[in-house]
């Protein structure tokens, strides 16, 4: 059957062929740096010269939106228009380049699709990834018809730039009082007129900002070195919006975080959220 999920120039029969073939080739893999969010991206033959020969992890496609591989199953199995198109579709399983395991090959109108639906879900990781690609994809086409080639690091300083100030700018977000009193509960620390203990300020860069997307820390170590100002005064309006995102979410896990040592929060932390922005591939070990 021909290709109706994406526009490259191979049909399904190709796709299980090269899956197959895969076993004694594995494709080669590279990884779209989106700041944090790294979105792996494998190779089919052939790509150097047919537009569109790639397949992406489920891992990653769902960890670029803070889900789990499941969902992504969910949604290509489901009633949503943007799933009919992929219906009849079986993704395959390809072996990779630097793995013993092997990936399930999604389609990039598969991910796409599955990033969308997550807008309809009001998944704001999923509105700003989508806004992010689709209005960089636009410049990218313009562009091509001004005759402009640019670096693909430029277009990812792009999308950086839409959450992140070049200046420090006068804040409208802050911490939630309820951030720290959750903290001084889980490390068991009573407040004193000293500042607040280190190990806050570990949780926050960490974990609170490895779930930020955007490279937030490298971000605030270039544009904040001196440390003048807060960090979350180099946010943009989208960039508030994510803070505030980011703060429910979180303060929703601290909330149901057992008191100990940081050993044991980190831990606590990992079973939620895994590693926050950093991608691992959907391996089959």
């Amino acid at each position: 059957m021909a290709d109706k999920n994406n526009n490259a120039s191979f049909d399904y029969k190709q796709y299980v062929q090269w899956a197959e073939e895969s076993k004694t080739a594995p494709l080669p893999r590279k990884q779209i740096d989106l700041g944090e969010k790294k979105i792996e991206v494998f190779a089919l033959p052939g790509y150097k010269d047919h537009v569109g020969r790639y397949i992406y992890s489920g891992t990653s496609a769902t960890s670029a939106v803070n889900k789990n591989e499941y969902s992504i199953r969910r949604f290509l199995q489901s009633k949503s228009p943007l799933a009919l198109i992929h219906k009849g579709f079986n993704v395959g399983t390809f072996a990779v380049e630097n793995s013993r395991g092997q990936i399930t090959g999604y389609l990039s109108q598969m991910v796409f699709d599955y990033w969308v639906d997550q807008i309809s879900k009001k998944n704001f990781e999923a509105i700003t990834l989508v806004s992010a690609l689709g209005s960089t994809s636009l410049d990218l086409l313009a562009d091509s018809q001004f005759g402009v080639n640019r670096f693909i690091g430029e277009y990812e300083r792009l999308i950086q730039d839409r959450l992140f100030t070049k200046e420090a700018v006068e804040y409208k977000t802050h911490f939630f009082p309820s951030y720290y009193a959750e903290l001084y509960r889980i490390f068991q620390i009573k407040p004193n007129k000293k500042g607040r203990p280190g190990v806050f300020a570990q949780v926050t860069r960490e974990c609170f900002y490895s779930l930020f997307p955007g490279e937030a820390n490298d971000i605030f170590d270039e544009r904040n070195s001196a440390r003048t100002f807060y960090n979350h005064q180099f946010l943009t309006e989208d960039g508030n919006k994510i803070f505030n995102q980011v703060m429910n979410s979180f303060l929703t896990f601290l909330r149901g975080c057992s008191p100990g040592k940081l050993s044991g929060f980190l831990v606590q932390y990992q079973n939620v959220y895994g590693t926050g922005f950093q991608m691992n591939l959907d391996l089959d070990m």
